[in-house]
C-alpha cells in the first residue's frame, strides 16, 4: 500500500509524554498513530472514551469532538438534551407516559431507603390555576417584589401555562432537611423520564408558594397529602409552545479531579 506523510500539530508537552510513553511500549510516533487511525476504522468510532471535561487533553474543539461521542449514549443524551420550560402550550400528555413518568418517580433512591415522599399526578387545569392565583398572591405580598415582578415579565404565572403537574408531598426526615435532597432526586427522575418521552419539563420549587398562603391548607387536601406531609417541590409537564428550547452552557472549569 501506498504511504504519505501526515503533519499534525500538538502541544510540544503532550508529544514529549507520548514519545515517552509509546518507547515503554515499544512504538515510535509514526506507528503508534497507525495503530490509532486502524482501530478506529475498525471500530468505525474514536476507540477509546473522551471525557469532555478534562482540559488537560481537550482544547474547546475537541470538547465538541468529544460531547458529540458521549452523546450517541441514550441515558446521556437524554441528561444532556433537557432544560427548563417556561412557555407551555395546553396540550396534556397523553395518560400512559404520565404513568410512566410517575413511575421513573419511584425508582428514585433515597437515604436508608426511607421513600418519604409521595408522587401526585394533577391533570386538573383549575385547580393548577387555583393553586397559581394564590401562589401569585403570595409572591406580590413579599417585600423584596423583584421575582413578583421576573414572573410577570415570563407570562404571569408560577407554572407558565403547564396543562400537567406532578407534585411531590414530603415528611421530615432524620436529620431534619435530608429529605429535600430525597425529593429532588425523585424531581430530576421526573425531569429525565419526561425528557425521554418527548414531554417538556421544569422543576419548580415555587410550587411551595401555594401552601403557604391562606388556602395552604385546602390545597394540602384537595391534593390528598398524607397526615404529615408538606410541599417539597413541583415538576411542571406538557409541550413546549415554542419547541426546540436549550440546555444552558456547560461550564466545564466547574469540574476538578483529586488524585
Amino acid at each position: 500500500m501506498a504511504q504519505t506523510n501526515l503533519t499534525v500539530r500538538i502541544d510540544e508537552g503532550i508529544k514529549q509524554e507520548a514519545e515517552r510513553l509509546f518507547n515503554r511500549i515499544g512504538l515510535n510516533m509514526s506507528s503508534a498513530i497507525n495503530v490509532f487511525f486502524r482501530q478506529a476504522i475498525r471500530e468505525q468510532a474514536i476507540p477509546f472514551e473522551l471525557r469532555p471535561y478534562d482540559d488537560y487533553f481537550f482544547g474547546a474543539r475537541m470538547k465538541r469532538i468529544a460531547h458529540g461521542v458521549v452523546m450517541s449514549n441514550e441515558t446521556i443524551r437524554t441528561i444532556m438534551s433537557r432544560y427548563s420550560c417556561r412557555a407551555f402550550a395546553g396540550e396534556t400528555p397523553p395518560d400512559e407516559d404520565l404513568r410512566t413518568i410517575a413511575e421513573a418517580a419511584l425508582a428514585a433512591p433515597s437515604g436508608g431507603n426511607r421513600q418519604l415522599w409521595r408522587i401526585i399526578v394533577v391533570k386538573d387545569k383549575s385547580l393548577i390555576g387555583e393553586m397559581d392565583d394564590e401562589g401569585m398572591k403570595v409572591l406580590a405580598a413579599m417585600p423584596d417584589k423583584s421575582m413578583y415582578e421576573r414572573i410577570k415579565g415570563r407570562g404571569g404565572g408560577l407554572f407558565y401555562n403547564a396543562p400537567c403537574m406532578i407534585v411531590i408531598p414530603i415528611a421530615q426526615a432524620v436529620p431534619a432537611g435530608a429529605e429535600m435532597f430525597d425529593c429532588a432526586i425523585v424531581a430530576e427522575n421526573i425531569a429525565l423520564a419526561a425528557t425521554s418521552l418527548g414531554v417538556d419539563n421544569l422543576i419548580c420549587g415555587l410550587a411551595a408558594l401555594p401552601f403557604a398562603g391562606e388556602k395552604g391548607a385546602e390545597f394540602s387536601r384537595r391534593l390528598g397529602f398524607p397526615e404529615g406531609y408538606g410541599i417539597g417541590l413541583g415538576v411542571l409537564l406538557g409541550y413546549a409552545k415554542e419547541p426546540g428550547g436549550k440546555p444552558h452552557e456547560l461550564d466545564y472549569g466547574k469540574i476538578s479531579f483529586v488524585g
